[in-house]
């Protein structure tokens, strides 16, 4: 007899902050869509208003792939309601992994690692210590082909950085290489 995954409900904790009240946070549920592929929805909600949702899904295939994608969203309100020191911030982030097997297609290559956020997700959301610290993101996709019997070959790829502190962008459009081999 094979174990499956069962879906269920992520109890949620109980948490206080004494800016934003108290809160019930990381509750939510877990699907086991098929073998390859689940989900986890979470969210969390806070007394004076301030709200966070979240998805994950991790997938595998073995031999084919592997990774994950991450995606969540956050209204944060800070102040007291109806006051000039009221504000609302609106912060996300995402993250994606993707790794392929080599096997899965020999002579031909795919990843990506993309870590993205708003400039105060971290600042507003996170208790974990290394997010405060850390003001850079970066990502990478590359793709690369070696065609066999043939000198041929082509790689892509596209880079990203973001300085969450400085809010600077820096985007490196897909920088193509097509080579022969002597």
């Amino acid at each position: 007899q094979t174990k499956k995954a069962a879906s269920g409900i992520l109890i949620p904790k109980v948490h206080y902050e004494a800016d934003r009240g108290y809160a019930l946070t990381e509750g939510g549920y877990y699907f086991p869509i098929n073998d390859y592929f689940d989900l986890t929805m979470k969210g969390s909600i806070f007394t004076n208003g301030t709200w966070l949702l979240g998805a994950q899904t991790t997938y595998n295939k073995r031999y084919r792939y592997r990774g994950n994608l991450s995606f969540n969203y956050a209204n944060n309100i800070s102040g007291h309601k109806g006051l000039p020191d009221e504000s609302v911030q609106k912060n996300y982030s995402l993250g994606w992994t993707f790794s392929q097997d080599a096997k899965a297609r020999p002579g031909s290559r795919f990843s990506a690692s993309v870590n993205m956020s708003s400039s105060n997700y971290d600042r507003n959301n996170s208790y974990d210590l290394e997010n405060h610290i850390t003001t850079t993101r970066q990502s990478s996709i590359s793709y690369s082909k070696n065609w066999t019997g043939s000198p041929v070959s082509l790689s892509a790829s596209m880079n990203h950085n973001q300085n969450v502190k400085t809010k600077i962008v820096n985007l490196n459009l897909p920088k193509i290489d097509f080579g022969i081999s002597r």
